[in-house]
Formats: structure tokens, sequence, C-alpha cells
């Protein structure tokens, strides 16, 4: 046959070649190992083996271990929510503390506010009310009979008064013995702790490092001095910390 016969003669189907080749050859499907099946019948061997047939049951060691591998996924179960309890308790109780120190801030600034004197504004001497007590009471009223009084350096009387002239007349009055009429001296020597003047109380001093001033706490900020603009007056506590510090007294009966 020559080449051009070769590629030019009829083509067969392939399933007719198979079926006529295990005809003639009746070993053929032995050879191959399973039956001859023709196009569009079902393969014999297809409902012998089935995919459970594959399966193999789990020996005793493997079941041990699935078991300890749940054990092991229960214990994390179980300490992850210990852990969110103990979180959700520790969360309420820093809600509690929270609350609790509220409440204390606010006694506290409400007993503060008790403690503010208050002064009268229409000339008349000041009247010192809450829950001030004994020689500090004594002291911010004494203080108070000055308001008013114009700035005379060196004096210490309604008439005229100074800023050490007022300290040294309100504390001698008082029971200390207050003998230098010299905000300097005064700030040194005063007997007292030196601290702060956020730690003060009411009737304590408030002195200035540089001497050149001195004057009475009156409680919540507020000072009572004789100024040489403006006279003895009831105001807010002026200077930074920086220039000032406060004069803690322990006074009879604390």
């Amino acid at each position: 046959m020559s080449m051009v016969d070769w590629f030019n003669r009829p083509r067969e189907n392939p399933w007719e070649s198979a079926r006529r080749f295990r005809q003639t050859a009746p070993l053929a499907s032995r050879r191959i190992g399973q039956e001859g099946v023709e196009p569009g019948q079902e393969d014999p061997l297809a409902d012998r083996f089935q995919p459970q047939d594959l399966e193999t049951p789990m020996t005793a060691g493997e079941q041990a271990f699935e078991e300890r591998v749940a054990e092991a996924d229960q214990a994390a179960a179980n300490e992850n929510q210990m852990l969110l309890q103990t979180a959700r308790l520790e969360q309420e109780a820093r809600e509690r503390e929270a609350f609790e120190r509220m409440r204390e801030e606010e006694e506290l600034a409400r007993q503060q506010q008790a403690q503010m004197p208050t002064y009268r504004t229409d000339g008349k001497p000041f009247e010192v009310t809450g829950e001030i007590q004994g020689t500090r009471r004594d002291v911010l009223e004494e203080a108070g009979k000055y308001v008013g009084t114009p700035y005379q350096l060196g004096g210490r009387t309604v008439k005229g008064i100074d800023c050490s002239g007022l300290v040294m007349a309100v504390y001698n009055k008082a029971g200390l013995d207050v003998s230098q009429h010299s905000a300097g001296w005064q700030g040194r020597n005063i007997p007292g702790v030196r601290t702060s003047v956020n730690n003060l109380q009411p009737g304590d001093i408030v002195a200035w490092k540089d001497g050149s001033h001195i004057a009475i706490y009156a409680g919540n900020g507020m000072i009572v001095d004789a100024a040489s603009s403006g006279g003895t007056r009831y105001r807010p506590m002026w200077g930074s910390p920086e220039q000032t510090y406060g004069i803690k007294l322990r006074f009879p009966g604390e």
C-alpha cells in the first residue's frame, strides 16, 4: 500500500474494533481483568465496590487519641468561659471602685463647700458660716473685722493696716505668738509645716517666697489680705505655685 493510500483509507470505530477483538480472542477479557463493555452499556464492576468498602475501622489507639482531642477541646472551651467570667467580674469591680471614688470626691467637695466662709458685701464685717469650728473659725471671724480697712504701711489696727500687721493682729488674738511686724520674718518663723498651698485649711497662712507678702487662707482658693491697692479684702489667692507656699498651722484641740 502506498503512503497516500495509508493516510486516505477509511478510519474504523475503535469501539467496533475492540468488540471484534473480544469476539475473536475469547481470552482477551481475562487478560485485561474485566469483561468487555460495549458503548452505552454499564460497567459490570461498578456495583461491586462501594466507597464504604474502602473505610477501615479505627484502632483502639486512634479512638483514644480522638477522645483526648475532644477532651482537650472541651477543656479549652471551659477555660475560655472562665476567663470571660473573670474579666467580667474584674470590670464590674473596677466600675464599683470608680463609682465609690466619685461618691467620695463629691462628699469631699460638699464638705469643702460647707467649710467655705461667706462674707457680707454691705460694708459690715463678714460672717463665717459652715462647718469651720474652734480656733480656725475665730481666726476667720477676726480677719473679717478688718475687711474694708485701708492700707497703711506699718499699721495694725482697723484705722489702717498692712499685710504683716493683719497677720500679727489676727493670730496674736487667736493665741499664737507673732512678734515681728514683717512678712519675710513671719513666713520664715511662724510655727507650722511649710507645704503646698493646695494642702491648706481655712485659717492657715499663705506666704510669698520672696518675703514681699503674707495672707490668711480663707478656704476654697480664697484669701484675706491687706494690699497697697484696695486695702484689706477677701479675694481669690494670687501668685503662682512657684511664688507661694503654705504654712499649715496646728491650733489647740487639733
